[in-house]
């Protein structure tokens, strides 16, 4: 019996409909776009034809990357006019698979580690820092996952200062200035001030909102009581 697209997606803990949906397509179009390519001619849009060949065309793939790009392609065809080729859309998606897939064996297997994913989520909320992609660069290309060419001026300074920094500490002896962790300890007690006003901040703002909904319920009730 010939393995089919249907019995693919339902291996992967999907259905044909929400499959249709994410894919912006009403369900008889899907189920003929899925007899058109089994039957092994050209979509008659463009872009299908790609999506189709990013699912479809391999079955080895795990429920785990479909899913993925199951996503990315959806957000792929919603974004007609994105410069992004689909190719792109899958390699992200198969990044997104492949760190989620590390995280899972991280919390469920090994010893989970908060700090690591606050670093984590530091680094996704501030990877447009100058300093932070700096940093993550520097950590990429010493680990041998992207070449030193083509990199600017300014990041020799950058990956020259982090290197010096970092070989100092693994040396037997630690060597630093005294003013640099006074000031780095400065900085940290500013941050804390900030990040104490800006709870502060929030919690003083839904204080007021709680206030105000309390306002009008005892205004509506005072208003039923008159009435009543």
């Amino acid at each position: 019996m010939k393995y089919t697209i249907k019995a693919f997606i339902k291996e992967k803990n999907e259905t044909v409909s929400s499959v249709a949906q994410k894919l912006h397509l009403s369900r008889p179009t899907f189920d003929t776009y899925i007899l058109i390519y089994e039957e092994g001619k050209r979509l008659p849009k463009k872009n299908y034809q790609k999506v189709f060949d990013s699912l479809f065309s391999n079955y080895g793939i795990s429920s785990s990357v479909f899913k993925e790009r199951l996503d990315m392609c959806s957000i792929f065809l919603e974004k007609s006019d994105s410069k992004d080729s689909l190719s792109i859309f899958s390699q992200k998606a198969d990044q997104l698979s492949l760190l989620m897939e590390r995280l899972r064996k991280e919390m469920c297997y090994g010893k989970s580690n908060k700090d690591l994913y606050e670093f984590i989520d530091l680094l996704l909320s501030n990877y447009h820092n100058e300093l932070f992609y700096n940093l993550i660069q520097y950590f990429l290309i010493l680990d041998g996952r992207k070449s030193l060419s083509g990199i600017k001026e300014l990041q020799v300074a950058y990956f020259a200062n982090f290197y010096h920094a970092f070989k100092n500490i693994e040396s037997d002896i630690v060597s630093y200035e005294i003013s640099d962790w006074v000031a780095y300890k400065n900085e940290c007690q500013s941050m804390s001030v900030k990040k104490q006003l800006q709870k502060l901040g929030v919690e003083k703002r839904e204080l007021e909102r709680r206030e105000q909904e309390l306002r009008r319920l005892l205004y509506e009730n005072t208003n039923w009581r008159m009435g009543f």
